[in-house]
């Protein structure tokens, strides 16, 4: 198929939590994400950084979240320094894997309380 692409860009990506409202608090505390727009009703909260948005929604009654260490899709958030953003967040007790460097990027992973994996990424000099 030829032609323009369908979409324009990413608005946000959605992260499932059990308690919104918690999960806001962690967000902002953690890692500096402040929402700048909530739903009581629906149980969201939107965390924008730089042109792109986070949004975590609440769990409706039934609905689980995936184990952790299930294949789902996750964001991954780029830094300019791996290993000082690990040593930050170790330091507001995240849950942070080990640095890892592959073919130019150095990467770790680390979880919220709702056991959500996210992923810091750096891109390496040279790369």
């Amino acid at each position: 198929m030829n032609g323009p692409p369908l979409f324009g860009r990413l608005d946000t990506i959605i992260i499932r939590v059990r308690d919104w409202e918690a999960a806001a608090d962690w967000y902002a505390e953690k890692l500096g994400l402040r929402a700048s727009y909530t739903d009581p009703v629906q149980g969201f909260a939107v965390l924008p950084f730089n042109d792109h948005t986070l949004t975590i929604w609440q769990l409706k009654p039934g609905e689980v979240l995936p184990p952790r260490g299930t294949a789902v899709p996750y964001p991954i958030l780029v830094t300019s320094d791996a290993a000082s953003l690990q040593t930050t967040l170790l330091a507001r007790d995240v849950d942070a894997g080990p640095i890892e460097v592959v073919e130019g990027v150095r990467f770790f992973t680390f979880w919220d309380p709702d056991g959500n994996r996210l992923e810091a990424c750096q891109v390496l000099a040279g790369s």
